[in-house]
């Protein structure tokens, strides 16, 4: 009976973490798309507050985790707007100028860096698939961006594949980083 208690509540916390994940998703993309791209990095930043109170015993990981997804994320998409892969729509911009990654960029990302570790129990030291799911998550979310005419690819379907190609080996280097921060040595459980 307790397991089975345990397996109920373990599907209504991805549940609810996936659908507090997409409000995060779709606050940023909203915010981006009607000139108010503060609105994506408030409401992650009401998701993170929540992630951290909600694991108050490993707060610090966390946040180190978090911080290291913050700086690979802006670092990479800063690189790929830098590098002229793609283009950023202006007035999708505030606080961060170019040519780094706007804040709602960034936002995105952290959005991802608070979901990441429900995910570590069945993701862990699964690198290939970390790398696949990268790729793939890459075609969806910059293709996405693309339609919606927040960002522009500068070299057509190049920039599409050297976006995916990217997020292909930072997304299990993000997960190697988790693993280390985030997962107690002894049982391999998130703390």
């Amino acid at each position: 009976m307790k397991t089975d208690r345990s397996k109920l509540k373990m599907i209504i916390n991805q549940i609810i973490g996936m659908v507090v994940f997409m409000i995060g998703i779709f606050a940023t993309y909203q915010g981006a798309l009607n000139q108010k791209p503060w609105l994506g990095p408030l409401i992650v930043m009401l998701i993170i507050i929540y992630d951290l109170l909600s694991h108050r015993k490993n707060i610090i990981a966390r946040l180190k985790f978090l911080f290291l997804v913050a700086f690979i994320g802006m670092l990479t998409e800063s690189l790929l707007i830098i590098f002229s892969v793609y283009s950023v729509e202006p007035n999708t911009r505030w606080l961060i100028n170019a040519p780094f990654a706007p804040l709602w960029i960034l936002a995105l990302w952290l959005n991802f860096g608070t979901r990441l570790p429900s995910y570590l129990s069945f993701l862990n030291g699964k690198h290939i698939l970390n790398a696949i799911s990268g790729f793939v998550f890459a075609i969806l979310i910059f293709h996405s961006a693309k339609s919606m005419g927040i960002i522009s690819f500068q070299q057509g379907t190049l920039s599409l594949l050297i976006c995916a190609i990217a997020w292909a080996i930072i997304i299990p280097i993000i997960y190697i980083i988790a693993a280390k921060l985030l997962l107690k040595p002894s049982t391999k459980e998130i703390k």
